[in-house]
């Protein structure tokens, strides 16, 4: 995929300098201070929300959350113990808030666990949920649309669990059809 990125970017910057050769440092400057720009609104929004789930971590709240969903977790991901539940748990939460960033580590986390456990099916279950991912609230699209002067920022709400729901259905059918325990 890089070799990909790096060559559209090089034909974009040829053409660029072929029609317009004053305006490729405005254009590249532009670009940078946009995705500075970007970049501060999304740490923003990922520190806050990273944040909260530490808290519950810390708090012994990721822990009650995985005694409360534990048969769920035990259908889906198989035999896990209390700290792959645990952080399974708290990798869902953030995926379904939308914030797949912050709750990469926590996905991390329990893959690890899941793989001292020798839980391979587990392991593929999850990375196929932590990429599908149904969506209740996708905070940082939204959040991001509210710092960009969206009128509606919410609008996405609905599309973005009915995708999200079909791709996370379908990836749970697929692995179970697919993978053994």
């Amino acid at each position: 995929m890089n070799a990909i990125f790096t060559v559209i970017t090089l034909i974009s910057l040829i053409l660029l300098t072929v029609q317009n050769p004053t305006s490729v440092v405005t254009v590249m400057t532009d670009g940078v201070e946009k995705s500075i720009s970007l970049c501060g609104k999304l740490f923003c929004i990922y520190a806050l929300w990273y944040g909260v789930f530490e808290l519950i971590e810390r708090g012994g709240i990721g822990r009650l959350i995985a005694k409360i969903l534990k048969k769920p977790v035990k259908w889906i991901f198989g035999k896990t113990d209390e700290k792959s539940s645990g952080y399974i748990c708290m990798n869902l939460s953030a995926n379904l808030l939308g914030l797949g960033g912050v709750a990469t580590p926590m996905g991390i986390e329990a893959e690890k666990y899941l793989e001292n456990e020798g839980n391979r099916f587990g392991q593929n279950m999850l990375f196929v949920l932590a990429s599908s991912s149904i969506q209740l609230l996708p905070i940082s699209v939204i959040g991001l649309r509210a710092s960009f002067g969206s009128v509606n920022p919410q609008d996405i709400i609905l599309p973005t669990l009915l995708s999200t729901a079909v791709s996370t259905i379908t990836g749970i059918l697929l692995v179970k059809i697919f993978c053994k325990r």
